[in-house]
């Protein structure tokens, strides 16, 4: 148990130093376009119907959950719809985007890069006088960055709309009340954009770290996957918190 959670938390540590390695490979023009349009492909639109069927669930179990507690205090739900949508925008939405999409990229960019590593391609493009985080990372960290942008917003979209459907299903609520932006503010969309860019930063860099420190044969792409999956599920709760607390310190 102890090895166990000792690799996510190293995973968490080279993630940090890794993105500020891709970035600044990316922003000198290092990125090869084609694997970044490779990646954008596989880490975006590949996510995208596992992120809708995801969400659309989470949306519509939100508002039964919420509507069997409240049901019997206030009757009519049509009115905690806006402070519903307001929760989906400012939590659900984006957090549960970022976990759907941590068990998704974070195993497989783990898996694929300390493959590459256990069999010695990695040690191949440095002695080739190739730069492996500008081949390998950050693409992916480019890709995520701004997928996770488009996947939350897509998330939360398709959970409001999932939501207030079970409303009307449900409860024979009005619809349109859990789509009503009224109580949206500025903080809200501030608060939801910070959240997913972090999810994007963290979620490649770490589960790609896990990836290039593997060595040791076939178990180690074991070891390496999870500990990328485990170190990303964590990234996502613990920068969840963070930014809920600065966002209150804030007043946002």
């Amino acid at each position: 148990m102890i090895t166990l959670a000792i690799h996510p938390i190293r995973a968490l540590g080279g993630g940090a130093l890794l993105c500020l390695r891709a970035w600044k490979r990316a922003l000198r023009g290092h990125c090869p376009p084609g694997a970044l349009r490779t990646q954008t492909v596989e880490l975006t639109l590949r996510s995208l119907p596992l992120v809708s069927v995801c969400l659309s669930f989470i949306g519509a179990v939100v508002v039964v959950d919420i509507g069997r507690q409240i049901q019997p205090i206030v009757g009519n739900l049509s009115p905690l719809g806006p402070e519903v949508l307001r929760f989906l925008v400012r939590e659900f939405g984006p957090t549960f985007t970022g976990l759907v999409v941590a068990t998704r990229i974070g195993a497989g960019i783990a898996a694929e890069l300390s493959a590459m590593s256990v069999a010695e391609q990695i040690d191949a493009l440095r002695l080739c006088s190739a730069d492996p985080v500008a081949e390998l990372v950050a693409p992916r960290v480019v890709a995520s960055f701004f997928g996770l942008l488009f996947l939350a917003a897509a998330g939360t979209l398709i959970s409001a709309l999932a939501g207030s459907a079970a409303a009307v299903v449900a409860f024979q609520a009005r619809g349109s009340a859990f789509l009503d932006p009224q109580m949206l503010t500025g903080g809200d969309f501030a608060v939801a954009i910070m959240k997913s860019s972090l999810y994007g930063l963290a979620i490649p860099t770490i589960a790609a770290a896990a990836g290039l420190s593997a060595s040791g044969g076939a178990p180690a792409v074991g070891r390496a996957t999870t500990a990328g999956v485990v170190g990303s599920v964590m990234a996502v709760i613990a920068l969840d918190l963070a930014v809920g607390v600065a966002a209150a310190a804030v007043g946002a």
